[in-house]
């Protein structure tokens, strides 16, 4: 933890700011999720092809991390990886935070939830603290910390999540455009056509055919839990066990 504050606290000192990307733009460059590093850098230092975060100009209380597509003498032009379109303004130096110098998928979350994990960390020590076993006490810390991981991974939609991007309609015929905002690789099927393979920040377009009199049409979505997923979840699930067996080796439950 002191490593952490340190490297943290040297970040700021720099001018350095971290953001946390969630919308699936800028696909698997930086999919949902992704910690995002920025440093300050010159005007004149910025060439196309880096990936900035700026406050629009059209408001200045959202922002953005895209990639910069343009450099005018108006100013930046900017799109995200997955857009059909650049953004709708030219950047002036004024709406520039810093360029991205650190992409880091998945860390995002882990930034997100530290608070929760933190705090619920501190109330079970203090809800636990009387209990006269100590085995007792492992045994419910360790529950309460998976049940709020748990809990924290299904609000975040760490593991599944597909977004609809837009679609196109042609005829009877609509094409759909997905991308997959979460960790599981997914199996796409759609009726009359193959089957689509979605894994982690990308994207894949669907031929879907819609029914009925409000042109509903239906998407099944299937995790592909292949070996090393697998053996990830049962290492994670028997991680708490392994744990509390570990330590009760070491010090034999014993009345407090």
């Amino acid at each position: 933890m002191t490593l952490v504050v340190l490297l943290s606290t040297a970040l700021l000192l720099r001018g350095d700011r971290y953001f946390i990307i969630e919308s699936p733009s800028m696909g698997a460059t930086a999919p949902v999720g992704t910690l995002v590093i920025t440093s300050p850098v010159p005007w004149s230092d910025l060439r196309v092809g880096d990936i900035i975060t700026f406050h629009p100009p059209t408001d200045p209380r959202e922002t953005f991390t895209h990639r910069i597509v343009a450099i005018t003498a108006h100013g930046i032009a900017t799109k995200g990886d997955l857009n059909t379109s650049r953004d709708a303004w030219l950047l002036r130096p004024g709406d520039i935070v810093g360029r991205a110098e650190f992409l880091w998928s998945r860390w995002g979350w882990f930034v997100q939830a530290l608070p929760w994990l933190l705090g619920v960390t501190l109330v079970l020590w203090w809800a636990t603290r009387r209990l006269t076993h100590r085995d007792q006490r492992w045994a419910l810390r360790h529950l309460g910390l998976v049940s709020t991981a748990v809990i924290l991974a299904r609000y975040f939609h760490v593991l599944f999540n597909v977004v609809q991007l837009g679609e196109t309609s042609t005829g009877s015929a609509t094409s759909i455009h997905l991308v997959s905002e979460g960790l599981v690789p997914l199996r796409l099927d759609v009726a009359g056509e193959s089957s689509q393979f979605l894994s982690y920040g990308h994207s894949t377009t669907l031929k879907v055919v819609a029914t009925g009199s409000r042109h509903v049409y239906r998407v099944s979505e299937h995790a592909v839990l292949d070996p090393t997923i697998i053996g990830v979840i049962l290492a994670l699930s028997i991680l708490p066990y392994v744990v509390v067996t570990w330590h009760n080796r070491r010090h034999p439950p014993v009345s407090a």
